[in-house]
């Protein structure tokens, strides 16, 4: 039995510790967040205990990993010190704002001996996965054209959002993930070409984003944080061949929060026809956790969210911002 720690009684710390639950593997021990009608809440109702203070709980229990739920800007201040006393961590994406930080983060994990896990869950979503699957056994033929679009309504549950230092905007928040997946498929891109629109908390959530791949195979990325009220948090990814195109489509409720019952909708179109591509509802984030649980007990690096690939995908998400800021293409170096 693996006993983890959650630190952030949060939307996604509580979509975690309701994973966690649902495991015969894994007890859920304890919940630290600073607020304390917030974290006692989140204790009463996962059965757990709560501590304002992180540190008091590895001087009181056995905890055999940590997951951290936390704003962006805090998660390296907390790995660093959970590094101190575990030898495996779990950490929401973004993991950070820079590559420097993330190079900082990964000389001490190197230092303790301690395994990270991201949570970049694209990777593990069912039609992200099946999209993975059809490109690699060639039922696209060559590979010309992708387009990956996500929208979003401003998130609500929390003001640091809005300030680019800490959340990085909808740069990091959210045009991460498809940035992070084609990244995850492809390598990282020859060449990087973004425009957007900043707002007053120097937050870039309109952004658009064009990278060219190896084998002169084009991506077109659109990511809005800033969508009008009531618009469904949307996904959509197409990816385009000489022999077939994939296509997948997620209109869902308010950033993310009806995912059972969102419309979701994948195909391949081919020269045969239309084929449907049959889905199950998998949930994507008991999956990843599922997987970082298995890595944990096997004392193994994660295969599919590597921490190479992390630091690809964030010397991309660097480039787009220089673009961004520079007004010009920026090219980059080798891919994976």
């Amino acid at each position: 039995m693996l006993r983890v720690l959650i630190i952030g009684a949060g939307f996604m710390g509580q979509t975690h510790a309701s994973i966690y639950n649902s495991m015969d593997e894994v007890e859920l021990v304890s919940i630290v967040d600073k607020d304390k009608e917030k974290g006692e809440k989140f204790a009463k109702e996962y059965n757990c205990l709560y501590s304002e203070d992180l540190l008091d709980n590895f001087n009181s229990e056995t905890i055999d990993f940590v997951d951290i739920c936390l704003p962006t800007f805090l998660h390296e201040e907390y790995i660093i010190k959970a590094s101190e006393h575990v030898r495996y961590i779990i950490c929401e994406k973004p993991i950070t704002l820079s590559i420097n930080s993330l190079e900082n983060i990964f000389q001490v994990l190197e230092k303790n001996n301690t395994k990270l896990y991201l949570g970049q869950v694209l990777r593990f979503w069912e039609e992200y996965v099946n999209a993975k699957n059809i490109y690699e056994t060639g039922r696209l033929g060559k590979l010309r054209y992708i387009e990956a679009d996500r929208l979003s309504e401003p998130p609500s549950w929390s003001s640091w959002y809005k300030k680019a230092s800490k959340s990085g905007g909808g740069l990091f928040d959210l045009h991460l993930h498809d940035i992070d997946f084609l990244v995850y498929l492809f390598g990282k891109p020859v060449t990087v070409y973004a425009n957007g629109i900043k707002d007053e908390n120097d937050a870039w959530n309109f952004v658009n984003t064009s990278m060219t791949f190896n084998g002169n195979v084009i991506a077109s990325i659109h990511g809005i944080i800033s969508m009008s009220e009531n618009y469904p948090f949307t996904m959509k990814l197409c990816m385009v061949g000489d022999d077939a195109s994939y296509e997948y489509e997620m209109k869902a409720g308010k950033n993310l929060e009806n995912r059972e019952s969102a419309v979701r909708r994948a195909s391949v179109y081919s020269k045969n026809g239309i084929e449907e591509i049959v889905t199950y509802g998998v949930d994507a984030y008991k999956s990843e956790l599922k997987h970082f649980v298995e890595c944990i007990n096997e004392n193994r690096d994660s295969e599919i969210v590597s921490l190479k690939s992390i630091k690809n995908t964030m010397q991309v998400m660097e480039a787009i911002k220089e673009s961004l800021e520079m007004g010009r293409i920026v090219t980059l170096g080798a891919g994976i």
